[in-house]
């Protein structure tokens, strides 16, 4: 085995230099490289090898490892780009060398390479590495390790069992990979052919008509399943129903009494309440849900108009089409938990960033502020949007000179604390209590490093031991300490298996096609129309989850791969702070949960976020099929 990946890496390698011989104007056989961007780098790296301080005595706007490797180049040329054409081949040779080993799970050594060889050829021609030298070029190894770790060869089986109570497990199950690639497959061609229809029909009726349909058929679902919620969902439901009713005394329990962040996502369920006040509990789910899926919606069609701002017509069509085909997008409608409509006001936050950004007009960044401080009100974990945007602030006021942006970004956390707190004080007044301090991050940090009976990192109870006022706060952050202590004196001395638990973290949040929707709906009792009826998709090893599983697995699979070519894409927006607000956002929540609690459900509005970035590569891959055709 050894020798075998030894002459795959030498082929690699070889297959490398080869290929950037002819593709990258870098190599020998080219006089110089035309293109700016390839100038610019090595003439940074020119100046850092003779001595220069990098943002001090030579400016550009790229990360200090891009210009590192220039330096390199330079001391193996200080007069050509054969030293960047050196540094080249290491780059390429790492990529095709993953891809080697991603094939090779599932297939011979032959065809492996040959396709490892065939996929390199085509990226190394493509637009996004241009003439050679591009920081996309660089980061390649990196992306391609990632894709890697998508649905192509593991997926996370969400399961539920009945065994002396209700019993949530998610295993990592390894798929066969050629029929994870045909799937796939599958699933781009009739995007590509769905893109490809709506772009010669047109119009913002038709987009305006699939959003009804989606909407009919949610509303449908809704009614025919009959789901009730689960969990915190059902407790803050429950509480929500009895405070309408004018019973607050669920104020004092140990529940909201630790969390009070779930005023937040109690507090508009109280309002839907109040004016149907003649609707039992069943019927006040049934109207939540409704409004959810209308959500749910309205934050696709804003999520549209955030790509048309970023980049064009075609990308907000195609955002429309990636939301409706991906059916976690449609099992979520049920859930009422407050992330349809965190989804939908950070989204308008972003794209009131985006305006403001491009036009100057102070209204824009007022409502940007109100938008994201509503959503962190609504739904803590918005606060990752806003330190996203506060970043993309940052960067815009600096090169812009506006601190105007930067102030509305201050502003947007101040609304958010500021609603937060007003809602936590009127039902304190209302309900004749006072509330005490909440389980702390601390406490949440050290059940984010323990093992869960579900996977590594689940909710396991942990920080229920805290509800009780018995317990002081000094005693909570004393005990999460040790508990803290102990988990990285385990992990110093397991490393291993420390790399273990944090990669089966990762991969079950992530890798779970339906994102635990099927496990919310997965209940013995539903109580709509045509209940029955519906029971298979839920219930694992039926054939209609299975096949179910297999087009959520496949699309999953599709929009991760396209979002990472959309990504690139985006991100080649020279000067465009505003498009950064998508990719920081999905990789502040993909941080955050590796560090604390994970779940499945977890990542399902950062895989919303990612649609628009999902049809920016729809859209690159149908201008590149469109160019190769003719």
């Amino acid at each position: 085995m050894k020798k075998e990946r030894g002459l795959a890496l030498a082929a690699c390698a070889a297959l490398a230099a080869l290929m950037l011989l002819f593709a990258s104007q870098c190599s020998p056989l080219y006089p110089i490289n035309l293109w700016d961007d390839a100038n610019c780098l090595l003439t940074v790296g020119r100046v850092m090898r003779r001595g220069g301080v990098l943002y001090r005595d030579i400016y550009e706007q790229k990360g200090p490892l891009l210009y590192l490797i220039h330096a390199l180049a330079a001391c193996i040329s200080d007069t050509s780009f054969w030293g960047v054409y050196v540094m080249e081949i290491p780059a390429l040779t790492a990529a095709l060398y993953a891809a080697y080993r991603l094939l090779r799970l599932r297939t011979g050594a032959g065809f492996a390479l040959g396709a490892a060889a065939v996929w390199g050829a085509l990226t190394v021609t493509g637009g996004a590495f241009m003439r050679g030298d591009s920081a996309e070029e660089f980061c390649l190894p990196l992306l391609t390790a990632a894709l890697a770790l998508c649905a192509l060869t593991m997926t996370a089986r969400n399961e539920v069992t009945y065994n002396n109570g209700l019993m949530q497990t998610v295993t990592l199950v390894r798929e066969p990979l050629l029929r994870s690639l045909l799937l796939s497959l599958v699933a781009l061609a009739a995007l590509l052919g769905m893109h490809g229809l709506l772009e010669r029909l047109g119009g913002v009726r038709l987009g305006a008509g699939l959003c009804a349909l989606w909407l009919a058929a949610a509303l449908l679902w809704i009614w025919a399943v009959g789901m009730r919620q689960r969990a915190d969902a059902q407790i803050v439901l429950a509480d929500a129903y009895r405070f309408a009713h004018g019973n607050y005394d669920a104020l004092g329990s140990d529940y909201l009494q630790s969390c009070t962040y779930q005023l937040g996502l109690c507090f508009p369920l109280h309002m839907l309440a109040r004016l149907f006040s003649g609707a039992t509990i069943g019927q006040l789910d049934f109207l939540a849900q409704c409004v959810n899926a209308a959500l749910g919606i309205a934050g696709a069609g804003v999520l549209a108009a955030l790509a048309q701002e970023l980049l064009d017509r075609r990308a907000a069509s195609a955002t429309l089409l990636l939301y409706i085909a991906s059916l976690p997008t449609l099992l979520f409608a049920q859930f009422v938990y407050n992330i349809n409509l965190m989804i939908l006001l950070g989204a308008g936050a972003m794209l009131c960033f985006a305006r403001y950004a491009r036009t100057g007009r102070v209204g824009f960044g007022l409502v940007y502020a109100a938008l994201g401080g509503m959503a962190m009100a609504a739904k803590p974990n918005a606060v990752i949007i806003l330190l996203a945007l506060l970043i993309c602030a940052l960067l815009h006021g600096w090169a812009n000179r506006d601190v105007k942006i930067v102030l509305f970004a201050a502003l947007s956390f101040v609304i958010g604390e500021g609603l937060s707190k007003a809602i936590m004080w009127g039902y304190a007044i209302i309900g004749g209590i006072s509330f005490r301090e909440n389980v702390g991050m601390l406490t949440r940090l050290a059940m984010g490093m323990q093992e869960s009976p579900i996977a590594a990192g689940w909710y396991n109870g942990y920080v229920e031991g805290f509800f009780s006022p018995d317990v002081s706060v000094q005693q909570e952050k004393a005990q999460a300490l040790v508990a803290i202590d102990a988990r990285l004196g385990w992990m110093r001395e397991n490393p291993a298996a420390a790399m273990a638990f944090y990669r089966e973290k990762l991969l079950t949040q992530w890798l779970d096609p339906a994102y635990d929707s099927l496990w919310m709906g997965e209940l013995r009792e539903k109580y709509g129309s045509y209940a029955e009826l519906f029971d298979a998709l839920f219930h694992s090893g039926s054939g209609t989850r299975t096949l179910m599983d297999g087009y959520m697995d496949a699309m999953q699979t599709a929009v991760y791969a396209l979002s990472a070519v959309g990504g690139v894409r985006l991100l080649k927006k020279k000067g465009d702070m505003a498009a950064l607000a998508l990719p920081v956002t999905i990789l502040g929540g993909a941080l955050y949960h590796l560090i604390f609690e994970v779940k499945a459900q977890y990542a399902y509005p950062y895989m919303v976020y990612m649609l628009p970035l999902a049809a920016a590569g729809l859209c690159a891959l149908a201008e590149k099929l469109k160019k190769i055709s003719g």
